[in-house]
């Protein structure tokens, strides 16, 4: 994979305008010698274009000032260079390719430099302004997309074209939809860099492009999800996919930024991962009809006669006792979190264990990667309630997802990295704090142990 270089800056055309000016020579006020002077041959004085912003030695002669001083031409020609003064300066600027323009206007402009705007996007993030420099930007974001970015939602055989081809034809029409995949692009760049040298930017540069063009998408499709368009479905669907997605990358972004600032818990980011998660699943069950009959809908047919056809015949040893030691934590009637201790929260518990088996065969079979990231689409408020009030089950559940999360991540989807550990982990301290009693069950040590060791997390001492 390669990048795109980056060409120099050039104007547009060079300013040579040269400095001219005509001296008027007053007319004889007689004709031919001797002759005395006709009135039919008198001519009326011209009087000169009028100087707004002249200098005042020419304000006073009444001639014409070229406005280019001080000194002005005029004024360099009468040897007044010394008294020639402005009252307002004339402007500077010029337009590429034309002469002086003379407007009424009497501020000072100038016109950025290619090197003010490298400069200006290098501290503060991209310009969103109609720019050389933006364009530019979005095309070497585009182009990651098109070389490398597509990859980390590639999780079927059949959605390469819908990524490759059809998803960048469509974000010319949904400004939202380009924001999103523009941001995305980003935040690839921030963590993974350029694989170019020429005008290589550093992570601090892409993480800010990657957070202005996450508020870009937010903002324009916020409208769009009252609206009932079946074209745009699809695209407010995957819309909202990728920024979900792009909140999962944050850590990344900023542990490759650098910087010692507060930063939240990634059990804490889940519950924000959960909203938008369940966000997403609502606009994909507003009109299903659309999403499966649309664009990409083969694909969404596919996915679905995968999910809901049977399972597979078999799995392998090491994950198939994953399976079992779900089914046995949530079924524990000794856990502290039990059916009789915590009612509310068994309905949860059985969804998101039958997601994380459903996730675990789906690993075993290879037709579909990353289906564990349904989970936070499915699993609802009431589990990370019960997660955020550290109860025991919700936090083996939440170490398996962990561990499933960086199976994926190991698999391509680099936006998973970090997020995955750090959820085993904390996890692991909170119920290490409040139960550790439930930690030296068999089935909970097993779990336990596996998830650690599939995130690349040392074992615990028990």
């Amino acid at each position: 994979m390669f990048g795109l270089c980056k060409p120099s800056f050039r104007a547009a055309s060079e300013l040579c305008e040269p400095v001219s000016f005509f001296l008027r020579e007053s007319r004889k006020s007689g004709g031919p010698r001797g002759r005395p002077p006709r009135a039919s041959a008198m001519h009326k004085r011209r009087s000169h274009t009028k100087s707004r912003k002249g200098c005042t030695n020419c304000k006073k002669r009444h001639v014409k000032c070229d406005e280019q001083g001080p000194p002005c031409a005029a004024c360099m020609a009468r040897g007044t260079t010394d008294t020639c003064a402005y009252q307002t300066k004339p402007s500077d600027a010029r337009s590429e390719g034309q002469a002086r323009s003379a407007t009424t206007t009497t501020t000072t402009t100038t016109t950025p430099s290619a090197t003010d705007a490298e400069s200006s996007s290098r501290s503060d993030g991209p310009q969103m302004e109609e720019s050389e420099a933006r364009r530019l930007l979005e095309l070497r974001l585009m182009h990651r997309w098109m070389t490398h970015t597509w990859k980390c939602m590639h999780g079927l055989d059949e959605d390469a074209e819908f990524l490759i081809e059809q998803l960048p034809q469509a974000s010319l029409r949904y400004e939202y939809l380009l924001y999103g995949t523009l941001a995305l692009c980003a935040a690839d760049l921030a963590i993974h860099g350029e694989q170019t040298t020429l005008r290589a930017r550093g992570p601090s540069f892409y993480l800010a492009t990657a957070m202005s063009y996450y508020d870009l998408a937010s903002q324009a499709l916020r409208p769009q999800l009252a609206k009932q368009d079946a074209d745009a479905h699809v695209w407010v669907y995957m819309t909202t996919v990728m920024l979900t997605t792009l909140q999962m990358a944050i850590a990344q972004c900023l542990e490759a930024r650098g910087g010692r600032e507060p930063r939240p818990s990634m059990i804490e980011r889940l519950g924000l991962i959960i909203d938008l998660s369940a966000g997403s699943g609502s606009v994909a069950l507003s009109d299903s009809f659309s999403l499966f009959s649309g664009a990409g809908g083969s694909m969404m047919q596919r996915a679905a006669e995968l999910l809901g056809g049977p399972p597979p015949p078999c799995v392998e040893p090491a994950l198939q006792a994953v399976i079992d030691h779900l089914h046995a934590v949530v079924s524990d009637p000794s856990a502290p979190d039990a059916e009789p201790l915590a009612p509310q929260y068994r309905p949860c518990y059985a969804l998101v264990a039958r997601l994380l088996e459903l996730s675990v065969r789906e690993e075993s079979r290879r037709q579909i990667r990353g289906t564990c990231v349904s989970v936070p689409m499915y699993c609802g408020r009431d589990f990370y309630a019960a997660v955020t009030s550290s109860q025991p089950t919700a936090l083996f559940l939440l170490i398996i997802f962990g561990a499933l999360v960086e199976i994926g991540a190991r698999d391509g989807f680099w936006w998973a990295n970090h997020f995955g550990p750090g959820l085993v982990q904390e996890s692991c301290l909170a119920m290490a704090s409040a139960y550790p009693d439930c930690m030296r069950r068999p089935h909970w040590r097993e779990g336990i142990a596996w998830a650690r060791a599939e995130a690349g997390l040392p074992p615990l001492a028990l």
